[in-house]
């Protein structure tokens, strides 16, 4: 599809990505993937990522849908409680120490995902 990559190459010009460049990660339109939404994004991410099983850390309150898409997923969801500051770093460290979360055989390591909105605890996004 030809506007496809016209905007994709829309998106590299119009940003060219400055932090990335800076870091030495230039980014081509080749490397973008378009979605119809953030949604769609994660899902995908998340097919890639996260097998059955995996244990995915995710802070409390977690957004809806992302607790929805790694339900389909199938993924060994495990909620990290938020405070004013963020996420609690103490608990955090104590489900790792106590081996929460159980991870898949597979799995090579247990995936956070911080997902911030404005409505969140923290009143950061």
């Amino acid at each position: 599809m030809p506007w496809v990559m016209r905007k994709t190459q829309y998106i590299v010009r119009r940003y060219r990505l400055p932090a990335a460049i800076r870091r030495g990660t230039p980014c081509a339109p080749s490397d973008l993937l378009v979605t119809t939404g953030s949604q769609q994004g994660f899902d995908l991410l998340l097919r890639v990522m996260v097998a059955p099983g995996d244990a995915v850390l995710v802070e409390q309150p977690a957004y809806p849908a992302t607790l929805q898409a790694l339900k389909l997923q199938q993924a060994d969801v495990v909620t990290v409680p938020v405070d004013r500051h963020g996420l609690d770093v103490a608990r955090l460290a104590a489900l790792l120490e106590a081996g929460t979360p159980r991870r898949a055989p597979n799995a090579e390591l247990a995936r956070a995902i911080a997902f911030h909105r404005p409505a969140c605890s923290c009143g950061r996004v």
